[in-house]
């Protein structure tokens, strides 16, 4: 959400930094083809543009350049998620690391063809959503069963983590696996002691 916000005003606030270097390009030139291009492509005399409209853009401009700068140091907050302390020292685990290495765990599952994972984390603990597209090669509640296991025992015995409040797996797609064909069947007829004749 905050990567989102993040483009979009960064997007604003360099359409604001274009029109404020337009106008005081064509403002400070004394150039008349580019005067007359102004005036063509806006329709407004490149004089006609008050002092005050240039200095409110500009203002507003780094006014967003600020927010930017905010939301870029609440990101990075964010992103450093997980720290364990050790005896040597204190290990620390971004969100983007965790998620990786929880989707690389749950994509290993054999029925799981593709799998997306967020976390967040809460006051009990880890909490862990994985939106996943399965093959049913078994039954559905069997296969999120096996996806949670496995992702409760990477984050506790590999990275650590000691507090897995919650694994939530939201299947997003399913299909049924195709089905095997049933062996030939062959009848066998005895026909005598120590012998058989296949029909």
């Amino acid at each position: 959400m905050i990567r989102r916000i993040q483009t979009i005003l960064i997007t604003i606030c360099l359409v604001l930094f274009f029109v404020e270097s337009l106008l005081l390009l064509f403002a400070v030139s004394s150039w008349e083809p580019l005067q007359a291009f102004f005036a063509q492509a806006f329709t407004v005399p490149a004089p006609s543009v008050p002092a005050s409209v240039q200095v409110l853009i500009l203002i507003v401009g780094l006014v967003l350049v600020l927010v930017i700068g905010y939301f870029q140091v609440l990101q990075l907050r964010e992103e450093v998620f997980f720290t364990r302390q050790t005896d040597e020292g204190a290990v620390t685990i971004s969100d983007s690391a965790i998620r990786r290495y929880v989707r690389q765990v749950a994509a290993d599952v054999e029925s799981v063809q593709n799998v997306q994972a967020r976390v967040s984390n809460t006051e009990k603990g880890l909490v862990v959503d994985l939106l996943a597209k399965v093959v049913v090669t078994d039954t559905l509640p069997r296969i999120e069963q096996i996806i949670r296991a496995r992702v409760r025992e990477a984050l506790e015995q590999t990275l650590g983590v000691g507090s897995v409040a919650a694994i939530n797996v939201i299947i997003e797609k399913f299909e049924m696996a195709a089905s095997r064909p049933l062996p030939s069947t062959t009848s066998v007829t005895l026909s005598g002691e120590g012998s058989a004749r296949r029909e």
